[in-house]
C-alpha cells in the first residue's frame, strides 16, 4: 500500500510561533512515523493539491486559504480544516465587527464542504457544532513527545532559583486572550496571603502596547516578577520543569497545548474554564478557576501554600498525560481519520 499523502496548509510562520508551531511540527513527525507523507506549506497550487490524498487547512483567516479551499472543490480533493480556537466564542467577539461578516462571506462556505471540521477537545467541538453540521464535526486532541520528563532539581539549579522558594511560571504569547494582566494584578495580594517567599516568571513576549503597561505595573506592586521573553521549542523545557506551579489564566483555549506541556514535566496546573483542562484533566494536578483577580489570587494562595510533590509524583504525572496525549498513540487516531476521508472520495 502507497503511504498516504498528507498536505498540510498553514499559516504563515509569524502567526505560528507557540502552540501552532509545536503541534503542527509534533503531528507531522508522528504521522511520518506511522508511515504517511506529510508535506507542510503555507501556500500551494494545483499540481501540488492534486497529489495530495487529503489536505489539511490549519487555522483561519487567511485570504489564500480561502482560495485553495475552493480550488480543492473544484478539484474534487477532500479537504479537512482544524480552526484551532479561532471560533470559539472569545476569540470570535474579538473584534467581532470584522471577523463575523468575512467569517460568513469568505469562510463559512468553504468549511461548508469540508469533509470534516476538526476540533481538539470536545469542548471546541460543542462550539463548532453551532456552526456546523454536527456529523461533520470531529474531535481528536493535540499529542506530545514522550520525552522530556520531570527534571524539577536540576531544572532550579541550572536557573537559578533559591530552593526555599516558591516559583510561579507563565509561559505563552503574551496577550490580552491569556489573562496575563489578570494575574498581574493578582500577584501582590498572593504573595502577602502564601506567606512564603515567591516570585513570578513570564516567558513569552507580545505587542508592546499589551506588555509594557503590565511590566511597569509589576515593578511598582512590589512583588517578585521576572520578565524573561520568548522561549520556544527546546528552551522552555527547563522553565516549566523548574516551576512550583505553572498558571495559564487564559479567557480562551482550544486545546492549550502548554497546559498538558507543563503535566508532562510534573508541574501542577492552575488555569482556567477558557481550556477544556477541566473534562480532559481528570486525574491530574489541574485546578480550575475563573479568569478573574479574586479567584485567581485564591487558586494561587492555595497551590503555593501546598506541599510541593515529590519526585514518584511528578513521575505519575508524566506517565499519566503520555499514556492518554503521547503522539505514538493519538497519530494513528488521525491516520485513521485522514484514511476515512481519503476512501470516501468519489
Amino acid at each position: 500500500m502507497n503511504p498516504l499523502r498528507i498536505l498540510f496548509v498553514e499559516p504563515p510562520a509569524a502567526r505560528r510561533v507557540g502552540g501552532v508551531e509545536t503541534a503542527l511540527a509534533g503531528l507531522a513527525g508522528a504521522l511520518r512515523l506511522v508511515g504517511a507523507e506529510v508535506i507542510r506549506a503555507e501556500t500551494t497550487g494545483a499540481a501540488e493539491l492534486d497529489a495530495a490524498d487529503v489536505v489539511h487547512f490549519h487555522g483561519l483567516w487567511e485570504r489564500a486559504h480561502s482560495a485553495l479551499r475552493a480550488l480543492c472543490i473544484a478539484r474534487g480533493r477532500p479537504f479537512i480544516v482544524s480552526p484551532h480556537g479561532m471560533l470559539e466564542p472569545w476569540a470570535l467577539a474579538h473584534k467581532r465587527w470584522k471577523k463575523l461578516p468575512y467569517f460568513h462571506l469568505r469562510e463559512r462556505p468553504g468549511l461548508k464542504r469540508a469533509a470534516a471540521i476538526l476540533a481538539t477537545s470536545e469542548a471546541e467541538a460543542r462550539n463548532l457544532r453551532r456552526w456546523f453540521a454536527p456529523e461533520r464535526v470531529r474531535a481528536i486532541p493535540l499529542g506530545l513527545p514522550e520525552t522530556p520528563g520531570p527534571d524539577y532539581a536540576a531544572a532550579r539549579a541550572r536557573l537559578g532559583w533559591p530552593p526555599e522558594e516558591r516559583v510561579v511560571v507563565f509561559l505563552s504569547r503574551l496577550h490580552a486572550k491569556k489573562g496575563l494582566h489578570v494575574l498581574i494584578e493578582a500577584w501582590p495580594a498572593v504573595v502577602a496571603r502564601a506567606g512564603v517567599p515567591a516570585r513570578l516568571v513570564i516567558v513569552g513576549d507580545g505587542e508592546a502596547d499589551y506588555v509594557e503597561p503590565l511590566r511597569r505595573a509589576s515593578a511598582a506592586s512590589g512583588a517578585r516578577v521576572d520578565w524573561i521573553g520568548a522561549q520556544w521549542g527546546e528552551a522552555k523545557w527547563p522553565w516549566l520543569r523548574g516551576a512550583d506551579v505553572f498558571c495559564l489564566p487564559t479567557f480562551s483555549e482550544n486545546f492549550g497545548l502548554v497546559v498538558p506541556e507543563a503535566l508532562l514535566v510534573g508541574t501542577p496546573v492552575v488555569t482556567t474554564p477558557g481550556t477544556p483542562w477541566g473534562e480532559l484533566g481528570a486525574g491530574l494536578p489541574v485546578a480550575i478557576t475563573e479568569p478573574t483577580v479574586t479567584a485567581l489570587t485564591e487558586a494561587l494562595t492555595a497551590a503555593l501554600r501546598s506541599p510541593r510533590p515529590d519526585e514518584a509524583t511528578r513521575l505519575q504525572t508524566h506517565a499519566t498525560v503520555t499514556a492518554r496525549f503521547g503522539w505514538s498513540r493519538l497519530a494513528n487516531d488521525y491516520l485513521a481519520l485522514y484514511r476515512s476521508i481519503s476512501s470516501s472520495r468519489p
